[in-house]
């Protein structure tokens, strides 16, 4: 269960950093708390 988790997270992540277009450092912000969310 916890690996399909990860999975949809990454993707939703993917379609996010693909499609909507952000500042770099905003977006490296994201990717990091939704890595340290998964994480814990």
């Amino acid at each position: 269960m916890p690996g399909t988790i990860l999975i949809v997270v990454g993707f939703l992540l993917w379609l996010v950093n693909r499609y909507i277009p952000t500042a770099g450092s905003i977006k490296t912000i994201l990717n990091s708390v939704v890595v340290i969310v998964v994480v814990l």
